[in-house]
């Protein structure tokens, strides 16, 4: 069975390290999304899942990690967006603390992201179809 579609987008926006997410983040992305986030060491993170439609274990599992690693290395992190579904899916695990409420001083949100071409990167880990 092949797992739905899933699409992430990584810019900047004011120094701030912008990614979105879209679709279900499994298990089948989680390396790659973990390999590019923590690469890049960003000084401040953003991570808008106000597309993500569903998240497993794995998925949610790269997510403390990956802010692990980003406050481990004195960088802000901030977490926004989740659906219903998503949030659940914290709740259940015992993290429901792991979305800010409200942006971190110096991370706002960002709704659009540079257009790709620019400093943007639309990206599919491991070759999935992309979202639109």
């Amino acid at each position: 069975m092949v797992p739905p579609p899933f699409t992430m987008w990584v810019g900047e926006h004011d120094g701030v390290l912008v990614v979105r997410f879209a679709g279900r983040l499994e298990s089948p992305w989680v390396d790659d999304v973990y390999r590019i986030l923590v690469r890049r060491s960003p000084a401040a993170l953003s991570l808008d899942l106000s597309a993500l439609t569903d998240i497993d274990v794995l998925g949610l599992a790269a997510l403390v990690a990956i802010r692990r690693e980003v406050v481990a290395g004195g960088g802000r992190f901030v977490l926004q967006g989740a659906c219903r579904t998503v949030r659940a899916t914290f709740a259940a695990a015992g993290l429901d603390a792991l979305e800010d409420d409200e942006p971190a001083r110096g991370i706002g949100r960002v709704t659009e992201l540079p257009s790709v071409g620019s400093r943007a990167t639309r990206r599919s880990p491991t070759g999935a179809p992309k979202v639109a």
